[in-house]
């Protein structure tokens, strides 16, 4: 069970990690900057490794592990993650999300300064070779700032339902405590998230407002992230496709070039757009020229109506189903440390469980990965449910939850 101890008493960390939680930000405000820190329950034996945690103050509170303690934590565990999790190899190169002072420092795998013919862009953006530091993609940034916002945990007395607001809000205000390598600005600066204002013709003029202003310099880009509503092919003959966002009336325009970069790496996402079961997102670097907004690089994410990820359809219906049981639970992005993920995390158990959807059978691969999987669930004795659905249409019942109250 995920609990976090704070003055001697417990909390459920899924009720700490809801930034619209009202109650749960005045207690983190209370114990904001207080000598004695929050400890994480993940592990109850007494080893002596410290599992302190801090409390991160951007305009909200989120709790944050320290430095060098990723290891002292469960392996299913949020703050869990190896030294070597923040970098790649490259010749003992830094690592392209850096984490100091309170600042997220982002290596980022795409331009955001107009550097060649955005017509010529195969896919629009790339950095340049040779760069010793690794960098992350547009959809590692996203899952960065749905790790970083806590969103990819789901805690079911919520006040809210969740939103484009509730993304829009999180999202922007971590970004607040992130900078991009190489661009000298914070992410929240050059960072647009169409969202609901005081209706909706108001919510079209002001996003097209926000869109405008942090596209004023047509060499700099700004970083979008909405929910896509429409694919448009274009009717000129040169091709080329519109991009559609929830909440906003500007047409974003890709070159013949970038959208079928976009259609290879995410033609089962694009498909998936007219779903009304899970929202596709797209995060993307847009360029601005006179009142037409070009993408120069462009990632899609699945997810549920909650804003949870998913990787599949199957993912989808087992986060659908524990929201509407009122579970607590965990999705693991692909930031969250080691290479090891479990699918899902339930943590309204006694224990903490693994979640896992088994499919791809016939894979050798994937079968070598599932394997890699039950043998670290059966050394480390981590409780583990699991659904195959090539054998087993239905989804099975999902392990018992603690009766105790959780907040």
């Amino acid at each position: 069970m995920s609990r976090i101890i704070i003055n001697n008493r417990h909390y459920d960390l899924g009720w700490l990690s809801d930034p619209e939680n009202d109650s749960a930000q005045n207690l983190l405000r209370k114990h904001y900057q207080n000598p004695i820190r929050p400890v994480c329950g993940c592990l109850s034996m007494p080893d002596g490794r410290n599992r302190e945690l801090s409390i991160r103050k951007c305009r909200r509170f989120l709790l944050a592990r320290l430095p060098k303690t990723g290891e002292n934590h469960s392996i299913l565990c949020p703050f869990y993650g190896t030294s070597e999790s923040r970098a790649t190899a490259n010749g003992g190169a830094q690592p392209a999300i850096i984490e100091r002072n309170g600042i997220v420092n982002i290596n980022l795998a795409s331009y955001l300064r107009v550097a060649m013919d955005l017509k010529g862009a195969g896919g629009g953006g790339h950095a340049p070779a040779g760069a010793t530091r690794p960098t992350i993609t547009l959809l590692g940034l996203l899952n960065e700032s749905l790790h970083q916002t806590r969103l990819n945990i789901w805690y079911p007395n919520r006040q809210r339902k969740r939103s484009l607001t509730t993304l829009h809000n999180c999202i922007l205000d971590m970004a607040q405590d992130m900078v991009i390598e190489g661009e000298r600005r914070r992410l929240a600066d050059m960072l647009v998230i169409p969202h609901w204002l005081q209706d909706k013709p108001g919510s079209l003029r002001g996003n097209r407002a926000t869109l405008f202003v942090k596209t004023t310099k047509p060499e700099r880009a700004a970083i979008i992230i909405g929910h896509v509503t429409r694919w448009i092919p274009s009717r000129r003959e040169t091709g080329g496709i519109g991009v559609g966002l929830d909440l906003l009336d500007e047409l974003l325009w890709m070159t013949p070039e970038t959208a079928a970069a976009a259609e290879r790496s995410f033609g089962q996402l694009i498909s998936e757009i007219d779903k009304r079961d899970r929202h596709i997102l797209a995060i993307c670097t847009v360029f601005r020229t006179g009142k037409y907004c070009t993408i120069a690089d462009l990632a899609l994410l699945r997810t549920n109506l909650q804003f949870i990820p998913v990787e599949s359809a199957y993912e989808l219906q087992i986060a659908d189903k524990l929201v509407a049981e009122g579970r607590a639970f965990r999705k693991p992005l692909r930031v969250d440390g080691s290479g090891f993920r479990p699918d899902f995390v339930l943590t309204d158990g006694d224990k903490d469980w693994a979640l896992e959807v088994f499919g791809m059978t016939r894979d050798p691969a994937y079968q070598a990965r599932k394997e890699r999987k039950l043998k670290i669930y059966h050394q480390q004795r981590i409780p583990l449910w699991s659904w195959t659905p090539e054998d087993d249409d239905a989804v099975p019942d999902f392990p018992e939850r603690e009766t105790k109250p959780a907040g």
